[in-house]
């Protein structure tokens, strides 16, 4: 059985040989693609059907792949086109501050009968008047809740009345410019109370911020563990392949044994069998392949007609060795995981709401002033010298107070109401650190346990290899059979295959660690920030 063990070890070479003249050939023909630069996603369909033509997949790296997801998963740029909305809601709400230009023009036309003193004052028995009326204002809000107004005004008039009780008046021109000003000194007063808007806008795009960091979070974290699910299905196929090659090996030879007299027809039988239950179990690996290929592709939003020899995860699937610490990891998770940060941003706009509230709850009292000039005159010239000599100037100031009679119940619920959601708000940050905590102990642990659980499996691997290999010495010495050989060589496949899912549950443990702790993105520099948008 040693010419079995060689011929395998043989055909195993000459298959290592053939992939790495291939991947020569491969690096030749798209040399950017085996870089250490993340592709670009565009590339790499017309890559991938450059090395199709070869006959090779397409090489994928993991920090590659996390790139290709970033760009292009679908429900990465739904949670960004929710970002994009939100900022334009910080837009409409600095609105407030706007001005806004008011013009307005109306014709009055009246005529009645006087009463009998209106006939001594005016000399007529009825009074007839025709006016145009002009007005252009600007108008706005300040910061410090004052509303403003400037304003010009224009009449122009004709009526019957008598000039010093000689003559008709033809027509008059009556113009004033004016400012108005309304300012809150209670309720509504200040910049706090104005901006209320403003500040809750800015909180809900930052919340959007968060959101977008959350899904990131969970998307990548789940191509993550796609791609090393792919990578196991990879293996297992090749795994599985080989297992099949050392099946059929021992049933050729026991075939020609047979020819020879030497070996019993039942030894060829169960040679037979374990060649077809292999078969069975590799079909069974390329399957699964195919599921975890295809998953892979959906993370990136891409069909699997874009990549016909499909794609070659290349990630090395070794024991990844990174330190860990309790407090660093909790820290690192209260700075980094957007839901508490999004938490702490919710309580932060409950303290907005609060503060509006309470400044509702004082009465209006409001200071109002007013300045105008006044111009008056028979031509509309004269009437715009008239004003612009300050002589007829107008002003007034004073203060309106205005109280709910029985409390103002309105505003009084409304207080209570944002207190209690307040309340709600810093409950709610206190359990997200509380599971934070709890969830960066449950990584850690695992994390420990996967790790020790892959060196034992590599351990049970190696042993159950030795015990193959000593096996098929027996056999070559006619000490053994083919049914002990082929139950060494599943119990060998079983302990391998054993090894490489504890490899993939270390790696995974790894992620979930990164997770917990909100570092996952920064690790591959796709990390987003308020401070970055």
């Amino acid at each position: 059985m040693k010419r079995i063990a060689l011929s395998v070890n043989r055909k195993r070479m000459k298959n290592a040989g053939a992939r790495f003249m291939r991947s020569i050939v491969f690096a030749a023909i798209s040399l950017g693609v085996m870089t250490s630069t993340p592709v670009r996603a565009e590339d790499s369909p017309r890559r991938a059907l450059l090395l199709a033509e070869s006959g090779a997949g397409y090489p994928l790296s993991l920090a590659n792949f996390v790139a290709l997801v970033a760009e292009r998963n679908h429900q990465l740029q739904i949670r960004d086109t929710d970002l994009v909305m939100k900022r334009e809601g910080i837009n409409a709400a600095r609105g407030i501050y706007e001005p806004a230009l008011v013009g307005s023009y109306s014709h009055y036309y009246n005529n009645e009968q006087n009463t009998a003193e209106q006939i001594v004052a005016r000399n007529s028995l009825v009074y007839e008047v025709e006016a145009d009326y002009y007005k252009l204002e600007i108008e706005g809000l300040l910061p410090t809740g004052a509303q403003y107004k400037f304003g010009f005004g224009l009449t122009e008039s004709n009526d019957n009345l008598l000039l010093f009780g000689q003559k008709e008046i033809d027509r008059q021109y009556k113009e004033i410019s004016y400012v108005n000003l309304t300012q809150p000194l209670l309720k509504n007063f200040g910049i706090a109370a104005t901006e209320t808007q403003i500040r809750l806008a800015e909180g809900d795009a930052d919340l959007a911020v968060q959101s977008y960091r959350q899904e990131m979070l969970n998307v990548v974290g789940r191509a993550i563990a796609t791609y090393w699910d792919l990578t196991l299905a990879k293996e297992k196929v090749k795994l599985r392949a080989e297992s099949v090659q050392v099946a059929e090996k021992i049933l050729d030879d026991n075939r020609a044994r047979l020819k020879t007299g030497k070996m019993a027809e039942t030894e060829v039988l169960e040679a037979e069998a374990g060649v077809a239950l292999r078969k069975a179990l590799e079909i069974d690996a390329k399957k699964q392949y195919v599921v975890a290929e295809n998953d892979a592709l959906t993370m990136f939003a891409e069909h699997a007609a874009a990549y016909p020899a499909g794609v070659d995860v290349t990630e090395p699937l070794i024991v990844e060795s990174i330190p860990y610490d309790y407090h660093t990891s909790i820290t690192r998770a209260f700075e980094l995981r957007p839901e508490y940060m999004a938490s702490q941003q919710r309580l932060s706009q409950e303290r907005v709401r609060l503060a509006y509230a309470e400044n509702q709850r004082w009465p209006e009292l409001d200071l109002k002033a007013s300045y105008g000039l006044n111009g008056l005159n028979y031509d509309r010239s004269d009437a715009w010298d008239d004003m612009e000599s300050s002589d007829y100037d107008t002003w007034s100031v004073g203060v309106e107070l205005r109280i709910p009679l029985f409390g103002d119940e309105k505003t009084a619920s409304e207080l209570a109401q944002v207190k209690q959601r307040k309340r709600k708000a810093l409950l709610e940050m206190k359990a997200i650190e509380v599971a934070l905590a709890n969830a960066v102990n449950t990584a850690i642990r695992n994390l420990k346990s996967t790790t020790e659980q892959a060196d034992y499996s590599a351990s049970v691997a190696k042993l159950n290899n030795r015990l193959l290999e000593v096996e098929l010495l027996r056999l070559n010495a006619g000490k053994s059979n083919s049914r002990l050989v082929l139950e060494k060589e599943d119990d060998f496949r079983s302990a391998r295959e054993a090894e490489l899912e504890a490899l993939i549950d270390q790696r995974k443990a790894v992620l979930e660690l990164e997770m917990a702790e909100g570092s996952l993105l920064s690790r591959y520099n796709i990390d987003v920030m308020e401070r970055d948008l």
